[in-house]
Formats: C-alpha cells, structure tokens, sequence
C-alpha cells in the first residue's frame, strides 16, 4: 500500500546479522523505542510506535527479504488526524468558501509532507544507526589489532601507541597515557643521620 497510505522501504543487512537477531534488538530496546502491540509471525514483525511529530501512533511492518529486510510505516492514523483538524478549523474559519479550499489544500499538503518526512528520518536512523552502526562500533572498539596486543603484552611499550618505555615512566613520552611505575628511589639523605665515628686498625 503505497503513498499517501503508507511509506515502505528495503535496507541490506550486514553479513554477520539476521532478521531474527534483528527482531530480539527490537525488542530488547522496547522501552527506549516507545515500541508496544507487538506481532511476531515467520519472517515478519509489526508494531505501534508514538515516536512521531505530535505523539500520534503509528503502525510499522517489519519483514525479511532475500536481501535483508523491509520496513513500511502506515500512515493512516496520520490522515484521520489532518482530516479531524481541517473539520475542526471549518467551524472556526471566517474564510470564504474559495479561500478555506485553498487554505486546506495547502495546510493538508505540508502538514502531511512534514510528518512524513520527520517518521521517515526517525525510522532510518533507528535501522541504519541504533540497530547496526552503534553496535558495530562498539565491536570495533572491543576488538584490538595483533599490533595492539604486542605493545599490551610488551612492558617495554606503551599499551596505546607503542613507544618504547622503562619501567619508571610515570607516562608515556608520545601520547601522555598514565603509566603505573615504580617509584624511583631518591638518593639517601645523609643529613638525616646521626655521626658515627669509624675506627681502622691495620695489621
């Protein structure tokens, strides 16, 4: 059901991602997404979400394809809310017939344009970005390189950029990353002690 009823849209998934894992995120974040009636068939997910212009709920079709998934935002609840307003300001207009045709027209057009446009980045965001580019940031952070690994492993080396230290740097000498060494031992204070008389007798 296309446009105006309705806005549908394909994404790929990344190759280590499926649509059920997908769906288990989803409903992981149902708090944070506003995400409630949920409905889980074969290859298929739906929901309401309010997370719109005005608070309005919307209902979202997720389904898996050959190549990923496709999600559709419908946009019915959408038009029953521009068609109660456009009554309401029929009561309450002083314009002429001509004038609040045109003016309705025009209200209808934008309002319908912008909220579209605002669902619309709203759901992207979500399944291009919170869903997949967060969490493969977050692997790529966890994950280190053999190189990384060598200076960890390697007392001699800074663990973040791999100069060379000795065990009493306090920081290292290229990034400044704090380093725990071992408190150098100052030179002994002979002020501090009493006199002491020695005697030699040599044979």
């Amino acid at each position: 059901m296309p446009l105006p009823y309705s806005y549908k849209k394909e994404i790929e998934l990344p190759e280590d991602e499926s649509f059920e894992a997908v769906v288990g995120r989803l409903k992981s974040f149902q708090e944070g997404l506003k995400i409630k009636d949920i409905e889980e068939k074969k290859n298929e997910f739906s929901f309401t979400s309010n997370k719109s212009l005005f608070g309005y709920s919307y209902y979202v079709n997720l389904q898996k394809t050959d190549g990923g998934i496709s999600y559709e935002f419908h946009l019915i609840e959408l038009i029953k809310l521009i068609l109660i307003i456009v009554v309401v300001l029929a009561f309450v207009s002083k314009f002429s017939v001509n004038g609040f045709l045109w003016f309705s027209g025009l209200f209808l057009a934008v309002f319908y344009i912008i909220n579209v446009f605002y669902i619309y980045n709203k759901m992207d965001y979500l399944f291009e970005v919170e869903l997949f580019e967060n969490l493969q940031n977050i692997g790529k952070a966890e994950k280190l390189s053999s190189e990384q690994s060598n200076w960890i492993a390697n007392p001699n080396k800074c663990p973040a950029c791999g100069e060379y230290i000795n065990e009493y740097d306090k920081q290292c000498h290229e990034c400044g990353l704090a380093i725990k060494g071992q408190q150098k031992i100052a030179p002994i204070n002979i002020t501090k002690f009493e006199d002491y008389f020695i005697k030699y007798k040599i044979v």
